[in-house]
């Protein structure tokens, strides 16, 4: 709130979520998931989940950054059905690139970042919104 008890700017999310599946091909490397467009200007708080697949016991990554940081990362081992979920969140101050989730596969090249594992077709899903 501003001092007159208003909100000082428009507060519309940012929202975008994948379509398709993310192959991740390469050990070690992330693999970009959902992104969205929101400028390099102001203050934005991010939020956002993804459904990755490995084999079973396959440790999984993830990170939410803007190309050059990283405000939250996580990691899990994929269980007996190979699938994890992790959420993720942060805030970013003049982010130098677009906002997004990004997951690797530390033990093999094989895995993808599932766009509709629920059948909902919301599982890799990021939302931000300015908030100065």
């Amino acid at each position: 709130f501003n001092r007159s008890g208003g909100f000082p700017l428009s507060l519309t999310p940012v929202v975008n979520s994948l379509t398709t599946n993310v192959a991740i091909s390469v050990t070690g490397t992330y693999a970009d998931g959902p992104s969205t467009t929101q400028g390099t200007v102001g203050t934005w708080y991010a939020s956002g989940s993804v459904v990755v697949s490995g084999a079973a016991g396959d440790g999984i990554r993830v990170k939410l950054y803007d190309g050059t940081t990283t405000v939250d990362s996580g990691a899990d081992e994929a269980g007996a059905t190979g699938i994890v979920c992790l959420h993720l969140s942060g805030i970013f101050t003049a982010p130098t690139g677009n906002i997004r989730i990004a997951a690797t596969n530390i033990s093999s090249a094989s895995g993808s970042i599932l766009f509709n594992q629920s059948g909902n077709g919301k599982d890799a899903t990021v939302s931000v919104i300015r908030i100065g």
